[in-house]
């Protein structure tokens, strides 16, 4: 019985990641239109380019959560898989979210709210470790044979 509830628990956490994946990605493209289109010749040139920053990142770490997870689902999860998408997660928020206000803040009203581009650092450290937790995940682990497609070799 535990083995079958660790089972469904997997399956879920593995859908909960789905899920997260599929709506970052949707909202990195929503935003990056709306940055493109409703806001064009509404953010002076630095905020756009902090905005433009905002958006690539969130791109780019979203296609990573991604990666992680199918990596999880083909050779199985650890804790440093785990933590390392937790941290990627983190890292959309934090970093990404603080400069995408910091771009708008004044079309927003909350020019007083300055101090949240000091979130930002914090995001980043989130990203670096979760980089580096990547790395470690599967340190001196051999690939299975198994799921590597041998048409490709």
């Amino acid at each position: 019985m535990d083995k079958l509830r660790s089972t469904g628990q997997l399956r879920d956490k593995a859908h909960n990641w789905l899920l997260f994946i599929c709506l970052s990605g949707a909202l990195a493209v929503a935003l990056g239109a709306f940055g493109a289109h409703a806001l064009e010749g509404q953010l002076s040139p630095k905020r756009a380019e902090v905005y433009s920053t905002a958006n690539f990142y969130h791109f780019i770490h979203t296609l990573v959560l991604l990666a992680v997870y199918l990596v999880g689902s083909l050779h199985g999860w650890n804790a440093k898989l785990d933590w390392a998408g937790k941290l990627l997660g983190i890292g959309l928020l934090l970093f990404c979210g603080s400069l995408y206000f910091v771009a708008t803040r004044e079309l927003l009203g909350a020019e007083s709210a300055g101090w949240i581009g000091a979130i930002t650092p914090i995001g980043g450290i989130a990203f670096i470790m979760a980089w580096v937790l990547l790395g470690l995940a599967y340190k001196g682990r051999q690939v299975k044979k198994d799921t590597i497609d041998s048409d490709l070799y």
